[in-house]
């Protein structure tokens, strides 16, 4: 009797495990097409090589020139906004900005809209946007 209760509960729990271990190797077989080939499993580990030696060879100067323009942007983003939201641009009402590859240049215009055209200088290409800061919510008790 002893037995058969130490020999009921072992069953038990290897029947629990195999059916666990037999659910696991049906969710993790590999039913992508490219794991399945050993020629196209090669040729995703080159492409994944190739791509990550890429990523550790950046240049160095390209990545601190690339952060410069960055902050850049940042700081004439922030500029244009608290002229804006604040005093406005001045008596002239408008404001150009410059960088290496756009021009910005910004006008209040008589009824307080502000547009801003960005113009890229290495494709030409132009946009304009047209902002209302009077339909702005009040920030100014933030």
């Amino acid at each position: 009797m002893r037995r058969k209760i130490i020999i009921l509960p072992l069953l038990l729990v290897f029947l629990c495990s195999t059916s666990v271990f037999i659910s696991a190797a049906s969710t993790t077989s590999y039913r992508f097409r490219i794991l399945n080939s050993p020629d196209q499993r090669q040729v995703a580990y080159n492409i994944a090589k190739a791509q990550h030696e890429m990523s550790l060879e950046h240049d160095k100067v390209a990545q601190f020139i690339a952060i410069i323009e960055g902050r850049i942007m940042s700081l004439i983003t922030e500029n244009i906004v608290e002229k804006m939201l604040g005093d406005g641009f001045g008596e002239t009402g408008e404001a150009r900005y410059d960088t290496n590859s756009l021009d910005i240049f910004v006008v209040e215009n008589n009824d307080g809209t502000v547009t801003i055209n960005v113009r890229n200088k290495i494709s030409g290409e132009e946009s304009e946007l047209i902002y209302n800061p009077a339909q702005w919510p009040d920030i100014s008790g933030f």
